[in-house]
C-alpha cells in the first residue's frame, strides 16, 4: 500500500519531534546530575568551613589583601551558587522552550 507525500511528511515530523524530545530529556537529566553534584559539593564546603578552631591558616600573597582569610569559604559558596543559578536558569529556559515550541 502506497502512502501519500503528506503522510510521509507527517511521519518524518513525528520522528523529528521524538528525537528532539529524547535529546531534551537527556540534556535535562545531565544538567540535573550536575546540579546534584554542585549541591552536594556546596553542602560539603559549607560543612568544612563551618568547623570552629581551624588552626594553621596563614594569609597568602596570591590572594586579595582586602579579603580576610576567613572569607574564602564564603567566596567559594558564592561562586558555586552563581553557577547553580545559571544552570537552573538554562534548565527553565529549555523547559519553557520545549513546552511552548521554538519562537521564531
Amino acid at each position: 500500500m502506497k502512502r501519500s507525500t503528506d503522510e510521509m511528511l507527517q511521519e518524518v515530523r513525528q520522528r523529528t519531534e521524538k528525537i528532539k524530545n529524547k535529546r531534551r530529556h537527556q540534556q535535562i537529566s545531565m544538567l540535573s546530575g550536575v546540579l546534584t553534584v554542585l549541591v552536594v559539593g556546596l553542602i560539603g564546603v559549607i560543612a568544612s568551613f563551618s568547623r570552629v578552631g581551624a588552626a594553621g591558616q596563614t594569609s597568602s600573597v596570591y590572594g586579595a589583601f582586602l579579603i580576610s582569610t576567613s572569607t574564602g569559604g564564603y567566596i567559594l559558596v558564592a561562586i558555586l551558587a552563581f553557577a547553580a543559578g545559571i544552570i537552573i536558569t538554562k534548565l527553565i529556559q529549555k523547559y519553557l522552550e520545549g513546552r511552548n515550541g521554538p519562537e521564531a
